[in-house]
């Protein structure tokens, strides 16, 4: 809950902050982005938190705060309050045993292609806000378990045998809340995040199939072919 919160936090006061200091910068357009294109692409990083499952908790298991990823996007608009996107996700996740001398953790790499829609829910502060939300769909690319501890090699990690010839197929349900970039110099926008693991994987055991982060995206509004 407190990782909620503090992502919640970053979200609100980045979007209000890029709100209020570039307001002054929109009559300058950069050659390169124009509002009046409908073809955009977006790359930028994800900061996702995995929550661990109860029965992984009480064995002393636990997630770090913060897992890294990455995410490109190519955006069609059909209207100014309604698109669609596509495009590629990397996701790196682990859960690990808080224990000071032995040592169990699994780390996990996602690969996975969105499929989503946005739509324009309200604005804040002349900041426009966007609901996101559709699938992703993908696989484990790498899966790995190691463990530690014992009397000669206290510090040394094994790898632990896992049967990775299992299904390690993934959908997501996703559901974000985006801002609109502002600034047209340099277009960021912030986004929040939700998702479900839609199908049940054995690393379900120890890891919920939800999770949540925050996404920071550079936009670039791509010149469009006239006839």
């Amino acid at each position: 809950m407190r990782n909620l919160i503090i992502i919640l936090s970053i979200f609100v006061v980045n979007t209000s902050t890029a709100s209020n200091s570039v307001r002054e910068n929109n009559d300058s357009i950069n050659p390169l982005i124009d509002s009046t294109n409908n073809i955009s692409f977006s790359i930028g990083a994800t900061f996702s938190h995995f929550v661990p499952t109860k029965e992984a908790t009480e064995k002393y298991w636990d997630t770090p705060p913060i897992n890294m990823g990455g995410e490109a996007l190519i955006s069609y608009k059909f209207t100014d309050n309604q698109s669609i996107l596509t495009g590629f996700n990397y996701q790196y996740g682990k859960i690990a045993l808080k224990d000071d001398y032995y040592g169990d953790r699994t780390m996990f790499h996602e690969i996975t292609f969105p499929v989503l829609i946005d739509v324009s829910v309200f604005s804040i502060s002349k900041t426009k806000l966007f609901l996101r939300t559709g699938i992703y769909l993908g696989k484990y690319s790498k899966i790995k378990r190691e463990t530690k501890g014992g009397k000669f090699s206290p510090d040394k990690w094994y790898d632990y045998p896992i049967n990775n010839d299992l299904n390690n197929f993934i959908c997501d349900y996703y559901l974000g809340l985006r801002n609109k970039p502002i600034n047209t110099k340099v277009p960021v926008y912030f986004e929040l995040f939700f998702k479900y693991r839609i199908n049940e994987h054995w690393l379900n055991e120890d890891i919920s199939r939800f999770m949540y982060g925050i996404k920071i995206k550079y936009q670039l509004n791509l010149k469009s072919c006239k006839h």
